[in-house]
């Protein structure tokens, strides 16, 4: 009895040890695909694990769409540089506004004709010089065509095809110099070329950036800008627009207004204008020059003798004129004597013919 009593136990013991094993091999392999979840995940990763399955196809993806990415700020760098410009010719516009009553009123006077024309002129002005030194100050001049030999070739050559005074021509000459400088390593772009202590941003900060474009007023004579007016030009012109704009009726001296003009000048500019002005104003003016004295019919000649044989002393004579002594003065002073005034009028009788 005993005998079949452990018979019995060893059977169970062995039917139970039969039936433990495969549940031991199932719990084994769920922990070795626990293990195995784990380090999947692990490998996979996402985005934000650079060394990760997922994080490497992202940087591909990324890496793929770099030259859109590309093309697209470089569009928004354009965009950027012509809103900047349109804010530049608002402030031109602005400006002329301010300047548009005078305009009007110059442009009304019955004197001004094609001899004496002058008008405001606005304009956004591309300073050339000042961009020459500020890219240079920015990168290296190592390249041929940004050698400092060759660097104001280069500028020009790119923009002697553009108007640099429209939004246009600006924005495709900068464009250009943008291409010619990546033209070396485009992969690497400008990088290589910026000097110590400056950055790609930096240069193109500078480019994009427009400071170089200054907005400029100024006035034009005979379709010539002030600044490139001789200085007896220069004179003339101011002496116009003060008379034209100055509305007051008190006399006005002049002091040699002809000086550095040439009688052209004198005769189409000058003597209109004091004709027009001597209607509500007293002119007082010293004169060389017989176009204003005489041509101006001055109502009053006061001719001045300075004697040093007689204590350096001063005399004067005054009249019109129709007065015989006083046109006397005038033809040896202003004429340079009558036979000199007669020696010039026999060698222009041919012309005058």
């Amino acid at each position: 009895m005993e005998s079949s009593i452990k018979e019995n136990n060893e059977t169970i013991e062995k039917i139970n040890s039969e039936l433990s094993e495969p549940i031991q091999k199932y719990n084994t392999y769920l922990e070795t695909l626990k293990t195995w979840d784990v380090k999947k995940k692990q490998l996979e990763g996402d985005e934000l694990i650079p060394d990760s399955l997922h994080g490497i196809q992202h940087q591909i993806t990324m890496y793929n769409n770099l030259p859109n990415q590309l093309a697209e700020k470089k569009n928004e760098r354009k965009t950027i540089a012509s809103l900047i410009y349109q804010i530049l010719e608002s402030k031109k516009l602005l400006r002329e506004s301010l300047y548009e009553p005078v305009q009007k009123s110059i442009e009304q006077n019955s004197f001004i004709n094609i001899k004496n024309k002058f008008e405001f002129v606005s304009k956004l002005n591309f300073s050339f010089e000042e961009f020459l030194e500020n890219l240079t100050s920015h990168i290296l001049q190592r390249r041929l065509d940004f050698t400092p030999d060759r660097i104001k070739h280069t500028l020009e050559d790119l923009s002697q095809d553009k108007d640099l005074e429209t939004q246009e021509g600006v924005i495709d000459f900068i464009e250009e110099l943008i291409d010619k400088l990546n033209e070396a390593n485009e992969e690497v772009g400008i990088a290589e070329m910026v000097k110590k202590n400056v950055t790609p941003k930096d240069v193109y900060n500078f480019i994009y950036g427009l400071d170089f474009i200054k907005s400029k007023y100024s006035l034009r004579f005979q379709n010539v800008e002030v600044e490139k007016l001789s200085p007896g030009q220069r004179g003339a012109l101011l002496l116009i627009f003060y008379l034209l704009v100055d509305k007051d009726k008190t006399p006005i001296i002049l002091d040699q207004p002809e000086e550095n003009l040439d009688n052209d000048t004198v005769v189409n500019s000058l003597v209109p204008i004091l004709n027009e002005a001597k209607k509500t104003r007293q002119i007082i003016m010293v004169t060389h020059n017989p176009n204003l004295a005489i041509v101006c019919d001055a109502e009053q000649i006061i001719y001045t003798n300075f004697d040093r044989e007689n204590n350096y002393s001063i005399h004067y004579k005054s009249g019109s004129i129709e007065s015989y002594e006083l046109n006397q003065h005038a033809v040896n002073i202003l004429e340079g004597t009558l036979n000199a005034f007669n020696n010039r009028s026999s060698k222009y009788l041919g012309v005058i013919a």
